[in-house]
């Protein structure tokens, strides 16, 4: 081992000793044809410690040196660091001490700090379609009804279909990228109309309505209910995906229900008379869902009458 390595190690000899017995380098000298017989390793100052099995008897005590030796050969140049390292003996059987020694403190210069953890992003998230690029105009995708007393779910057709349309479509000069979905609203009470598989999903950072451009926090499910014929619910449902890569938490969200078209986009300006009532947040983590519920708003015209859904989240990923 060349001088300039051994200088960037600590000689940590470690030896169950008799008191009286001889101890560091010299006892690691005495090599295992002398009356002493014991272990001893090199310890780099960045190891945690080292461990090992001793061949003596109980009564004998922990015995161990740390030095740092500077290449001008053993005893020119040698730096005491045992005050920075900690030893431990405990009786494994009757022949053999287990020692343990930690480097503790041990500091040199030359060892660098860990690296710092990788930087958190923030991401809005916005419901969307599962599409294989930028999202078109009027995408849609199927609705399915179940009532209290026909749990089933069953496929509707068009008119029945919740469509997704980019927020230019109502606020021609927004540059940002979302959107929203819309869908009639049930004609009986008691009955619900929602997504299912393939599902809309929470996408992060997706610009331009591209998925490729960004992430799949998780699947959303859209619902609207009728209570009656002039009290309408609805919600959004994010399951949130495990990520195998980052560490996610949905930290906040707000939500869009209305019979009037939604006139800005900037989610903190969504009417403050429907607040949405939301729950999974805290904790909003991988493998958690966030709902989000509130009162249709608006008024319901007398013909054709849409329900205009907005769902969007904010991520934290680690």
């Amino acid at each position: 081992m060349s001088p300039t390595l051994r200088s960037a190690l600590c000689l940590g000899v470690v030896l169950a000793t008799l008191a009286s017995g001889p101890i560091g380098a010299t006892a690691a000298r005495l090599g295992a044809g002398s009356s002493l017989q014991g272990q001893t390793a090199e310890v780099s100052v960045g190891d945690v410690g080292y461990a090992g099995y001793f061949t003596r008897q109980l009564k004998e005590v922990c015995s161990f040196d740390c030095d740092k030796w500077d290449g001008l050969g053993v005893g020119a140049g040698m730096q005491r660091l045992a005050t920075c390292v900690t030893a431990a003996c405990t009786a494994y059987n009757s022949t053999h001490n287990y020692v343990l020694v930690s480097m503790g403190s041990c500091k040199p210069g030359t060892v660098s700090p860990p690296p710092p953890p990788p930087p958190c992003g923030n991401d809005t998230i916005w419901a969307a379609p599962r599409t294989p690029g930028e999202a078109p105009p009027a995408t849609n995708i199927t609705a399915y009804k179940f009532t209290t007393s026909a749990p089933a779910l069953v496929a509707q057709s068009s008119p029945i279909i919740f469509t997704w349309q980019p927020i230019q479509k109502l606020v021609p000069s927004e540059v940002k990228w979302g959107g929203y979905f819309t869908i009639p609203p049930p004609t009986a009470s008691a009955t619900t109309y929602t997504t299912s598989s393939p599902s809309p999903l929470g996408c992060a950072g997706c610009a331009k309505n591209d998925p490729r451009r960004g992430w799949d926090v998780g699947s959303v499910v859209l619902q609207v209910t009728s209570v009656n014929s002039t009290y309408f619910t609805a919600s959004c449902a994010m399951a949130i995906s495990n990520n195998p890569n980052k560490t996610v938490v949905v930290d906040s969200g707000h939500f869009y229900s209305s019979f009037a078209p939604l006139t800005s986009f900037a989610p903190g300006l969504f009417p403050t008379a429907t607040i949405a009532t939301i729950t999974g947040i805290p904790p909003g983590s991988e493998g958690t869902t966030v709902t989000m519920s509130q009162k249709v708003g608006g008024t319901k015209p007398s013909s054709n009458p849409l329900i205009y859904l907005a769902c969007h989240f904010t991520v934290s990923a680690c």
